[in-house]
């Protein structure tokens, strides 16, 4: 049987082959039935495509293979699967025959929940026209429990189209902070495609109230000129919190270049300080002030370039990738990660390859690591940078970065060969996932790296993956 499963993809293959060649349908039908859930799926939707079926027998040949769909266990090549099949029906046969299609996939989806409707979202979104997408926003903010998650893919596929006003007053109905958290996001989307509207998602999340997280998500989110709506927000909380959150907004704005303003905040919310009644609480607020006010003035926190060290190696044969498995904006997690990559690769010669991380120009996201991570290595990526060894992805890397390796303890795909020629590029998730399936499916080959399928924590598993990419 595991032999049978390794010669799927070929058997699909031949399948399609003979489809496009003119093949009987009836045959085809039969073997695409002989297939795993996966690889049977894609068959039956593309002989659906086929020119000499019928509407009817098209339509339920797609209700075919979106039943089968719901038989692929894993969670991931589930949503991987549908995902597939929604960029299908999206250039369907003809327009009068795709409503009934996509009526179809709109049903499937309503069958799941929880993270597995996430899981499928974030593929599906993309790949559906701009007229359901109101219907998807809706399934998703109805997946309990999984709101903000569900709706945030749906929000920045369809950004370029909805209707501002309308989607805003549909996400203000939310419980207060899952409106607070959902419309900054919707702010971040607009603003990124330069969409401009008024008011903006970020006052209306004003508007509601919202509280000291949400005050400060909002801040993340928020350009240098729009900061002073949240300051005076923050005025009106009770004074511990409104210290804290002044706090947050300096450091905020600091980043954003705003020294001055920020020693400000910073002056403002210990005087907020003074007035909390609680000792402890009092002492612990004025503490953490203390520390921005120190970091402002020392050498490391003032807003000049980051410091290049004098690379020991020349740009190398290989690349290490790091894949964002965070959720949000840039944070800590992310800066010592690089620091600690942009070591290894000054060391070992490699370049480096950032798939799905926050978007920064890299020159910003060297000073930061150098200043905020707070580990070894930070210079390390600021020279690499500076000698445009680092690169951006979104999704799938382009060909920069050479042939795909995903690290996985649970490989599928054989290793790399001792003698492969040519430059490899081993992937790796930072967070508290593994890679995702786009990129397990686009690499070539995957790589255990314990030899008993034990997961590492990521910074073991950076420097193991260093080693072993040295000896390719």
């Amino acid at each position: 049987m595991a032999r049978h499963r390794e010669h799927m993809p070929s058997a699909y293959r031949t399948l399609i082959r003979g489809s496009r060649q003119g093949a009987p349908l009836e045959g085809l039908v039969e073997q695409a039935h002989a297939l795993e859930p996966y690889y049977r799926a894609q068959a039956l939707l593309e002989l659906s495509s086929r020119n000499d079926v019928a509407q009817r027998q098209a339509q339920s040949l797609v209700r075919d293979a979106l039943s089968t769909a719901e038989r692929v266990e894993q969670e991931w090549r589930h949503a991987e699967l549908v995902g597939e099949l929604a960029k299908g029906l999206a250039d369907w046969r003809s327009a009068r025959d795709r409503p009934p299609a996509m009526r179809a996939l709109m049903v499937h989806l309503q069958t799941l929940h929880g993270e597995a409707l996430v899981t499928v979202l974030k593929e599906v979104a993309p790949r559906l026209p701009a007229q359901l997408q109101h219907d998807l926003l809706e399934l998703a903010l109805a997946n309990t429990g999984q709101e903000v998650a569900s709706a945030k893919p749906v929000l920045r596929a369809w950004v370029s189209d909805l209707q501002p006003a309308a989607v805003m007053a549909n996400l203000s109905q939310l419980p207060r902070q899952q409106a607070v958290r959902l419309l900054g996001y919707l702010h971040l989307q607009l603003r990124r495609k330069k969409r401009t509207v008024s008011p903006t998602p970020l006052e209306q999340a004003l508007t509601l109230g919202p509280g000291a997280e949400g005050l400060r998500y909002l801040a993340s989110v928020a350009e240098q000129d729009e900061l002073n709506l949240l300051t005076d927000a923050s005025r009106e909380r009770p004074p511990d919190e409104a210290a804290r959150l002044l706090g947050t907004l300096a450091g905020t704005v600091h980043r954003l270049g705003n020294r001055t303003l920020a020693q400000e905040w910073l002056g403002e919310g210990s005087k907020l300080a003074g007035e909390i009644n609680d000792d402890t609480t009092r002492q612990k607020v004025l503490e953490t002030l203390a520390r921005g006010q120190e970091r402002l003035s020392s050498k490391a926190a003032k807003a000049t370039p980051a410091v290049v060290a004098e690379l020991p190696t020349s740009a190398g044969k290989h690349a290490l990738g790091l894949w964002n498995g965070y959720r949000g904006g840039l944070k800590g997690p992310h800066l010592r990660a690089l620091a600690r990559a942009g070591a290894l690769c000054a060391g070992f010669g490699f370049e480096l390859a950032l798939v799905d991380f926050p978007e920064m120009d890299l020159p910003i996201l060297a000073r930061r690591v150098a200043q905020e991570s707070h580990a070894d290595g930070g210079s390390w990526f600021a020279a690499l940078v500076a000698e445009k060894r680092v690169r951006q992805f979104s999704g799938v890397p382009g060909k920069w970065v050479g042939t795909l390796v995903a690290t996985t303890p649970q490989p599928a795909k054989p290793e790399p060969p001792d003698s492969f020629e040519g430059r490899l590029c081993l992937l790796m998730g930072v967070g508290p996932q593994g890679l995702p399936g786009k990129l397990l499916k686009a690499s070539k080959f995957h790589l255990e790296l314990t030899g008993h399928s034990v997961e590492l924590e990521t910074a073991t598993a950076m420097g193991v993956i260093a080693e072993r990419l040295s000896r390719l």
